[in-house]
């Protein structure tokens, strides 16, 4: 088995808790193995913790690539360049709404857009007194 982790872009090797807990049994198994033969644990469980570290990284590239949609196919966006709903593979994102959940709600991206639009403006106009302005 190849116990190196190259972090150097995705795919991840492994979910980064299964890797962990291979690291943990592997401890054990060496603590138990070399210290019979005499060898220093202290280097091993180094290396182990080198590796967790590298594990880590590994699970915090993943999280904030995944944070950005780039590892889901189940996003749908709006784009507003070519008025239509499009999948991970589309158009740069600022030229598209979303994500949204499913293909039906990116369809309707404008008309939500409006909506909320005109429910912001709603809600900021009610502190203001427009006939105090025009004063």
């Amino acid at each position: 088995m190849n116990d190196d982790i190259t972090i150097s872009g995705p795919p991840v090797p492994a979910p980064a808790h299964l890797m962990r807990a291979q690291l943990q049994k592997a401890e054990t198994e060496l603590r138990g193995e070399h210290e019979a033969e005499g060898l220093r644990v202290e280097r091993l469980l180094a290396e182990a913790a080198r590796r967790a570290r590298e594990v880590a990284i590994a699970e915090a590239v993943t999280r904030i690539a995944c944070s950005f949609g780039a590892m889901s196919d189940s996003e749908f966006w709006y784009c507003i360049k070519h008025s239509r709903v499009e999948g991970h593979d589309g158009c740069p994102n600022k030229d598209r709404l979303g994500p949204y959940a499913t293909e039906a709600e990116a369809s309707r991206a404008l008309e939500t857009a409006a909506e909320r639009t005109e429910a912001w403006d709603k809600e900021s106009d009610s502190g203001w007194d427009d006939e105090q302005l025009e004063d």
